[in-house]
């Protein structure tokens, strides 16, 4: 089996599957930060580096 390398469709992060779905052939991939920003659980980093 070949690994395909998923990436958040948000933020390009590389992930292992979809954190909504959890199907690494998932069409709208999305990673866990991105995923509680959207659901407003947490809010986003004004910055790269968090600060």
């Amino acid at each position: 089996m070949i690994a395909l390398e998923v990436k958040c469709e948000k933020c390009g992060k590389a992930i292992d599957v979809c954190d909504m779905c959890e199907d690494p052939a998932c069409k709208h991939v999305v990673c866990h930060d991105c995923l509680s920003v959207a659901l407003g659980e947490r809010r986003p980093q004004p910055h790269e580096h968090g600060g």
